[in-house]
């Protein structure tokens, strides 16, 4: 019995391919048992007992290949009670990684994979000095299946496909404008197999009940050529989605934004109808307008004070550039305190109480709508300015 890593023969493992691969197509057309399992030990129980113990104790290049590169990505599958409920976790690229073609990755991908059967081929005949080509052969594999993965992903995010619009035309010449749009957005998949799937391919939305439950993920179906192909998992999405399926002035449409094995991403564009939204805005105007007409405005408040908290070098300095009838600038800080300046020049704040007068007034509508210097303040100690404000009520201005 045979110990150890199998010897490698390039002859067997074309011939498995080719010619091996056609008989055993015929075979099972021919006997529907053929290559089930179970059916060697019927058959040959001598060999098939033996063909377990040999693989029990080798190891072939392939198996060393594929368990190196499942230690160096997680795959994790996790099924449902709902068998159409599939989550599942498998190896993440980074794209932008990979800035070249998938036609570039796949011809490199092929090269290397010729590279490690000639080293293993020619390992053969050097030993010990094979083990080495033997080593080297390995690494080249696992970055061609590293790219296989990366020219998976191009070819389904690497696509001409045109962009959804922000403006768009229907049959019927209609104009729909853009209210929002999302580029990523993750969908739920019920399958693992996408090989239909390509960026900027668009995607139907449909409610899966009457009584939606959008608490659930499945309230929300996704579909790519009237085929159901998951669920969207953002449950303001979902939200989003049912509110503009159920009016006839808005519209929803959906894409591929991005493809991976990991998260599939779609770029959702909601829509209303641009004679709907003038039409709305147009009765907002006529509102407001009826509105402003019956409004009564109320007085404006005056005020005269002096300025404090301006003890300090830099606005003593401010104030001794300030000349009486300046314009002033009001600007509300986070204490809710006003500051009182002139252009880059502070002068001060208001009192609390004025300020404290000021918000109330402001739960009316009022706002400080002019304000100057009235008076200059020379005390021994320091500069101080007495200014003028005005409050008015500014709805409907």
């Amino acid at each position: 019995m045979k110990f150890g890593i199998r010897k490698p023969s390039v002859k067997r493992s074309i011939k498995a391919r080719s010619t091996g691969k056609l008989k055993r197509s015929v075979k099972k057309a021919v006997n529907p048992f053929y290559g089930k399992k179970g059916m060697g030990s019927v058959n040959n129980p001598k060999k098939a007992f033996y063909n377990k113990i040999y693989n029990k104790t080798t190891v072939g290049i392939r198996d060393v290949v594929n368990s190196s590169s499942a230690n160096a990505y997680d795959m994790n599958f996790e099924i449902y009670e709902d068998e159409t409920n599939i989550s599942y976790s498998t190896p993440i690229i980074d794209i932008q990684k990979y800035p070249y073609s998938a036609k570039m990755y796949n011809a490199t991908r092929i090269f290397l994979i010729i590279i490690s059967w000639f080293l293993i081929f020619a390992s053969c005949f050097i030993m010990p000095i094979g083990l080495l080509f033997i080593a080297l052969s390995l690494i080249f594999l696992a970055v061609a299946k590293t790219y296989k993965k990366v020219v998976k992903l191009k070819k389904c995010n690497e696509t001409n496909l045109p962009l959804l619009s922000e403006q768009y035309i229907d049959e019927q010449n209609e104009i729909w404008e853009t209210d929002y749009k999302y580029e990523y957005i993750d969908i739920e998949l019920i399958s693992k197999d996408f090989s239909d799937f390509k960026a900027n391919q668009t995607v139907d939305f449909i409610i899966s009940n009457e009584k939606c439950n959008l608490d659930d993920k499945a309230s929300i179906q996704v579909l790519l050529n009237d085929k159901l192909i998951g669920y969207i998992n953002a449950k303001g999405q979902r939200q989003m989605i049912f509110d503009y399926l159920q009016k006839d002035e808005y519209m929803v449409q959906a894409q591929f934004s991005f493809i991976s094995d990991e998260h599939t991403y779609l770029r959702i564009f909601y829509y209303q109808l641009k004679r709907h939204r003038e039409q709305k805005a147009l009765e907002a105007k006529m509102k407001y307008e009826e509105e402003k007409a019956s409004y009564k405005r109320l007085p404006p408040v005056e005020f005269e004070t002096t300025l404090v908290y301006n003890g300090n070098d830099s606005m003593q300095y401010s104030i001794s550039l300030a000349k009486i009838g300046d314009e002033l600038d009001f600007e509300q800080d986070v204490e809710d305190r006003y500051l009182v300046s002139n252009g880059a020049l502070d002068f001060g704040y208001l009192p609390k109480r004025i300020s404290d007068k000021i918000q109330v007034l402001a739960d009316d509508g009022y706002e400080i709508t002019k304000g100057k210097i009235i008076e200059i303040l020379d005390n021994s100690d320091r500069l101080n300015i007495k200014i003028h404000l005005t409050v008015e009520d500014t709805n409907y201005l």
